[in-house]
């Protein structure tokens, strides 16, 4: 009867440990597709800013035909990611610039596809 109740602890043990291990997998791979799904999002942004110098959020908003909130919420999550940075403008006190990090850049040499701010889409 001991062997019997030993083995049910065990198993729970080792049931429980399985469970832990699970979860820590689902959390980093939830936290990989987020990090995926924010750089395609972004990456137009990340190669205006690349290629144009840092910008404000409005004049990234003008230069995609995007809405100046849509552009705010992508540059924030580039952000909390150390993708971009947002510094004090020289020339406007309220509207900071936002320029790309170094990560950033790492990050840009990743991507297959070339956004044509031109044509609006990204070529191969």
């Amino acid at each position: 009867m001991d062997s019997a109740f030993d083995s049910r602890g065990l198993l729970n043990e080792f049931c429980s440990e399985i469970i832990v291990f699970s979860n820590q997998i689902k959390k980093a791979a939830l936290n990989s597709s987020r990090a995926q799904s924010v750089l395609s999002v972004g990456q137009a942004v990340l190669e205006l800013v690349e290629e144009r110098g840092p910008m404000t959020v409005p004049g990234i908003a003008a230069e995609r035909s995007s809405s100046r909130q849509n552009v705010q919420i992508m540059v924030n999550r580039l952000a909390r990611f150390g993708l971009v940075e947002v510094v004090t403008n020289p020339n406007h006190k309220r509207s900071s610039l936002v320029a790309i990090t170094a990560k950033g850049q790492a990050e840009l040499q990743h991507f297959p596809a070339q956004w044509d701010p031109k044509l609006g889409i990204h070529v191969t």
